[in-house]
């Protein structure tokens, strides 16, 4: 099954302070060479051993925030480049 032309948001969690967001430039490039369609925005989670409450939610509400503002970042874009 090839990638190419399929759309991708990039996340990343990680326990430490930066959330993984260095990792993922360094997945971005190789995916973009395969043709695959990398969203402009990233996301990382620092800390997560810590992030979720025992119902699974964020417990930072800036994280949520900013998390939710991605995703309705994405949608559109997928839905405009896919034709939808």
């Amino acid at each position: 099954m090839s990638l190419e032309g399929k759309h991708l948001l990039l996340l990343a969690a990680s326990p430490g302070a930066l959330g993984g967001i260095r990792s993922l430039w360094h997945t971005r490039q190789p995916l973009e060479v395969l043709g695959v369609h990398v969203f402009p925005g990233m996301m990382g989670l620092p800390k997560a051993y810590d992030a979720f409450d025992a119902e699974g939610k964020l417990r930072e509400e800036k994280l949520a925030w900013q998390l939710q503002k991605l995703l309705e970042q994405f949608i559109p874009y997928v839905g405009k480049h896919c034709g939808a």
